[in-house]
């Protein structure tokens, strides 16, 4: 014979028992509701923590199965936020210890025989940026075969092409193949695999604006933060590769 607590009244000691056990039983069953691939969602850890609060408190009658769901609740959410939270970083250091691996294997392959990219032998590849010559403006004006080099400012290029893998854009007079994607400053070459060159774009393209209008003070100065960031950017890229030990 069961009660029905239609209009309220008091759980005994044996209904408060079972309760808790039923409690406990359902927390056991959202585990098994769990994929087992990566941390579980909020809600489920949630109300996982919440049962498990109740199924605890069941002890102290339902005043104690009250205190323990919320307690239960707060805790499974934290729980499940920091267990999300750690599974982020574990993906991101996973993800770029993979990049690293990869980039690492493919200069290697490429270092033993550069025409594994590209077919043309005797050429430098810039897929990871670096210096070209040592004139100030040593890509404006160069034959290019394979793509182009679009102008963005009196000193800046982005490079129209295919990748290395694909033939790139080959640059005889530097003995040298850049690949889509990239920019150049001068000499320099800005990466695209590494992310810089998307980075040094906008620059190089407020650089051709403003150089478009007629000079005044504020102008030239503008320019001259630009190069400054521009300057800034290549030596962060340096300094990366040197980190990398790329």
């Amino acid at each position: 014979m069961r009660r029905v607590f239609e209009r309220g009244g008091q759980m005994t000691s044996t209904n408060v028992g079972m309760f808790g056990a039923i409690a406990g039983l359902g927390s056991g069953v959202l585990d098994g509701l769990s994929t087992g691939q990566g941390a579980p969602s909020l809600g489920l850890a949630g109300a996982k923590g919440a049962l498990s609060g109740v199924a605890a408190g069941a002890q102290f009658g339902p005043a104690g199965m009250a205190i323990g769901g919320g307690l239960g609740l707060a805790t499974g959410l934290i729980t499940g936020s920091a267990a999300r939270q750690e599974e982020k970083r574990n993906k991101s250091v996973a993800a770029n210890q993979l990049y690293r691996d990869q980039l690492n294997m493919s200069q290697a392959t490429l270092a033993g025989d550069p025409s594994l990219a590209s077919g043309n032998r005797n050429v430098s590849y810039y897929a990871l940026g670096g210096m070209l010559g040592t004139e100030k403006n040593a890509m404006n004006g160069m034959d290019q075969y394979g793509g182009t080099l679009q102008p963005t400012s009196s000193t800046t290029t982005e490079v129209v092409g295919p990748q290395h893998e694909q033939g790139g854009v080959d640059i005889p007079q530097m003995g040298a193949e850049l690949e889509g994607g990239e920019t150049t400053a001068g000499p320099r070459v800005f990466s695209e695999e590494l992310g810089f060159a998307q980075k040094h774009k906008p620059i190089a393209r407020a650089k051709g604006k403003i150089e478009k209008k007629a000079p005044t003070q504020e102008r030239i100065n503008a320019l001259q933060r630009l190069g400054e960031k521009e300057d800034m950017l290549y030596q962060q890229q340096e300094t990366l590769k040197q980190y990398l030990n790329l």
